[in-house]
């Protein structure tokens, strides 16, 4: 075997280990709400499932084992989007809830906000979004990070997100809240699939391509460059 192939292999077994790498499953992040789909613990009118903690009454939890959906909510055949379960809310008062994070926010660190929101079948309520705040307790949310885009149609799940930054006293905020809101009142916005973590760094999977294209290239030069060297010294 000449130097060039030996080198050849080494380059290709090194490809191999460093594109593997840059292409490995990325562990998820963990998901900062328990029981997010509320699948655990009562349900019904007024009531909220395991984890769950309302803040100002009363939101409710549609599905079997707890109140099944029909007018003036969301129409006979509404379905979760996941399990069997999920919470809405009103405006109006607003009815109100959250639960105590796992783990205390970062201050600085960016977070995702996620979410799948269903709109009301109903001539009486209409469409709308959530405000996620945090609190200092389950009192209630003291400082606003933003909203997710409201519902568009009836029964029907619409996948929302959005990103915040960890204020810097978030320590002192272990509280995350959801209220219900629309430009003009009477919006009951279903909820189901709730998830709030830590962005991660790792790149995005473009440039993850980017890098192992590059390796590439470079092999590509290193082998060139071995056979010309090799040529030239043949033809001495």
């Amino acid at each position: 075997m000449t130097r060039i192939q030996m080198c050849g292999r080494l380059i290709g077994l090194l490809l191999c280990v460093v594109t593997a790498a840059l292409f490995s499953t990325i562990p998820a992040e963990a998901n900062l709400l328990q029981n997010a789909s509320f699948e655990v613990g009562p349900g019904g009118l007024g009531i909220l499932p395991t984890d769950w903690v309302i803040t100002n009454p009363s939101p409710d939890t549609f599905g079997p084992s707890a109140t099944l959906p029909g007018p003036p909510y969301f129409g006979t055949t509404a379905t979760a989007h996941d399990g069997t379960r999920w919470v809405a809310a009103y405006d109006g008062f607003p009815e109100t809830f959250g639960q105590t994070l796992t783990s205390p926010l970062t201050p600085g660190q960016d977070y995702l906000f996620s979410a799948w929101l269903m709109g009301p079948d109903s001539t009486i309520f209409f469409d709308g979004d959530y405000e996620v705040w945090l609190g200092p307790s389950s009192s209630g949310g003291t400082q606003l990070m933003g909203s997710v885009l409201p519902t568009t149609g009836p029964n029907v799940w619409e996948f929302r997100s959005m990103t915040f930054t960890a204020p810097v006293n978030a320590a002192s905020l272990p509280f995350l809240e959801l209220r219900p809101y629309a430009t003009t009142v009477d919006a009951y916005v279903g909820l189901d699939s709730v998830s709030l973590v830590a962005t991660s760094s790792v790149p995005e999977p473009s440039t993850r391509v980017l890098g192992a294209m590059g390796l590439v290239a470079f092999s590509v030069i290193v082998l060139r460059r071995a056979s010309v060297l090799q040529r030239n010294r043949a033809l001495r």
